[in-house]
Order: C-alpha cells, then structure tokens, then sequence
C-alpha cells in the first residue's frame, strides 16, 4: 500500500517497511479499507450461487479424498467447521507472530479434541516460542499418553473394519469407508519419531543443545530427512559450539530446499564465528530476504557489517532488529557501542543503555512473579 502511495488501514496488521525506501515516505492512513467501496473482488450485488451445484462440488471433493464428509448430524457438522475456522485462526496468529493469542486457542481445540494431536503439537510450539518450557514439557507428556491412547482404539476399530469389509477389494469400498480405513489406519501407527523431535526442540529452547543432539543424531540414522531437522541440527550444534557440524547440517537443509531463510541465518552464524565477516553479511541478508521478521537475523547482519566498516548500514540492520523486538538486549548493547564509540552520539548511547536497565528490570519482576506466585484467596 506504501509503495503505491495509498493508506494504511489502522486495524491492520504490522507495519510498512520504510527502511527499503531511499527517502522515507510520509505514511498515510484510514481506519479501516473493509469501510471502503470499490472493486475489491466482492460478488456483484444480487449474486446468487446455485446450492443443488455446490453440494455437487462437496461430492466430487469428498470423493477425491480432498475432504472429509460431512456429518449427518447438522450441530455436529458446524461444530468441526468451526473447529478448522478456529485452527486456522490459531496459525494465522503462528504466522503474525502473535503466540499468546495461538497458545489461546489450540488449548481450546485440544480441550475439546484431544484425539486431534496436531492441536496438541501446534500447542507445545506456540508454548516453546512465549518461554513456557514447564507447560511445554507437561504437554508434551500428556501428547504421548493421548497419542498411545488413540493409537490402541483406532487398531482397534480398524480390525472391526478390515473383518466387516474383508469381502471387499479395496476400491470397491465407498468413498466415506476408504476414508475412515485411512484416518484409522493414520492413527494406529504409533512412530516415536515426532515426540522425540519435540523434546530436542524443548531441550534446545532449554538451552540444553547437547542433550538435543543426542536425541537428534538417532532420527538421522533413523533416516530423518527434512530441512527443519536438519536446521534444527545444526543449531543444535551451535550450541555445542562445533561449527563443521553446524555449517554441514545447515548445508543439507539448503540441498533440500535453498530458500530455508534459517538454515542462511544458521550459515551467517557460522561465518561470524569464523570471523568471514563477508560471506556472514550475505548469508544474513540472504535470510532477512526470505524472513523479514526475524530480529536476531537482523542483529547478525548488523554484527558483520559493523566489522565490515559498513557502521550506517551496520545502524539500519540494528535498528530493524530491535524495532521488531523492543526487547532484544543484544542489539540494544551492540547500538548504544557503536553510537558511544564510533558516531560520536552519547545521548543515543545512553538511550539504548537505559532501555537495556529497563528491559532487565522488567524480566526481574517477570522472573519474581513465576518464582513467587501470590497466595491464593481464602
């Protein structure tokens, strides 16, 4: 909307990015574009879709195996589409960055389902981004005891299927049976290996890596082979500080996919520790090009530009990194530096080192609060 020159509404999410602009434009906004008329792809008004064609849509779909059939039972029905309204909901909040408000709801869905364990797995990562590693590690476990739970009855069911169906092939089988032999069949195996990559990325968040990696290293010989993992790996290996393994794993996550703006970051941290300050620069910028919202990419990038010489563009990559998170005290440290010593500027030094006494009280009194709850009420 910025670039051309129209409004920003005011109920939007985010914000522009100015810091591509070479002269920073003046923002405008409205409060919201959905008050707006105009061609905005709406349906002209007295469209009327035919239901007898839709429902014959629903069918093929169905048929294709593109959905689940929709119940019989008409509250039963609306209560799972909310259910995937909700889901969806949940990640788009994943997405915005806004984990409060996903860990929220995919509580609620799991509440309610707890035989969907992608509500429960999407839960334990959204409590792995606030912190929450205590929470995170009793889900985890209750996630291992529902999964065993409802691996047992769905063997179960899936016997009474293949004895009531054993006089069938398998494609004279209606479209609604195919599909119950399939979720079934889907929840019956029980692999190990999603819940102990869970518990590498609590034992990472724990800033426990090495203890990660062993877990790790027995889902790669198990044949693991995604770019997550092998991202997952490499900073594992960060942790442990063996950079030959980091660079290797994140090389492997690049081989399968070569826009994996985390495993560019994981290489630019593996530059920096090299001191290849260059090629450190290009792999952080290569990231933040892929993902621009990712404050310590942002940080690295300001990092190997400041040794680079490159002190404004050092300020920008810095500046962005704390703008995206106030409360990144790396950045802030690295600013009130460079402002102190190389640019001259002690009142913006000292603003960044107050913002840093600021941040640390505040996660002070945070660390206080889980330490000493207050008592509860009579």
């Amino acid at each position: 909307l910025t670039l051309f020159n129209l409004p920003v509404g005011q109920d939007m999410d985010g914000k522009p990015l100015v810091t591509v602009f070479e002269n920073e434009p003046k923002i405008e906004t409205v409060p919201s574009w959905d008050e707006i008329s105009g061609a905005d792809g709406s349906h002209p008004p007295g469209t009327k879709l035919d239901a007898g064609e839709a429902r014959e849509a629903i069918k093929q779909l169905e048929a294709l195996g593109y959905i689940q059939p929709l119940p019989e039972d008409t509250e039963k029905a609306v209560a799972e589409t909310q259910q995937e309204l909700d889901y969806n909901l949940a990640c788009a909040h994943t997405d915005a960055n806004q984990q409060g408000k996903a860990a929220e709801i995919f509580s609620k869905l799991w509440q309610a389902r707890p035989d969907e364990h992608r509500y429960g797995a999407k839960y334990i990562s959204s409590l792995l981004a606030l912190g929450r590693f205590a929470e995170a590690r009793a889900a985890i476990e209750q996630l291992r005891v529902n999964r065993k739970k409802y691996a047992t009855e769905a063997r179960a069911e899936l016997k009474k299927l293949r004895e009531k169906f054993k006089d069938k092939k398998p494609e004279d089988l209606k479209p609604d049976e195919q599909m119950k032999f399939r979720r079934f069949a889907a929840r019956a195996s029980l692999s190990p290996a999603p819940m102990l990559q869970m518990e590498a990325m609590l034992l990472l968040a724990e800033n426990q890596p090495a203890d990660a990696l062993k877990i790790l290293k027995k889902l790669e010989k198990a044949g693991r082979a995604q770019p997550d993992f092998f991202a997952q790996m490499g900073r594992c290996s960060l942790g442990v500080k063996n950079l030959r393994e980091a660079e290797r794993h994140f090389q492997k996550a690049l081989e399968l996919d070569p826009e994996h703006a985390h495993a560019h970051f994981g290489i630019a941290q593996v530059r920096l520790a090299q001191r290849r300050n260059f090629e450190a620069a290009g792999a952080a910028l290569t990231s933040v090009g892929l993902l621009y919202h990712n404050p310590p990419a942002h940080f690295h990038l300001g990092v190997a530009l400041h040794r680079l010489g490159k002190i404004g563009r050092a300020v920008e990559a810095l500046r962005v990194s704390v703008a995206q998170n106030p409360n990144f005290l790396p950045a802030h440290r690295r600013l009130a530096m460079i402002y102190q010593n190389r640019l001259k500027k002690p009142k913006l030094a000292a603003a960044h080192r107050a913002e840093i006494q600021a941040i640390l009280k505040r996660q002070r009194t945070s660390r206080q609060k889980i330490e000493n709850p207050p008592a509860p009420r009579k």
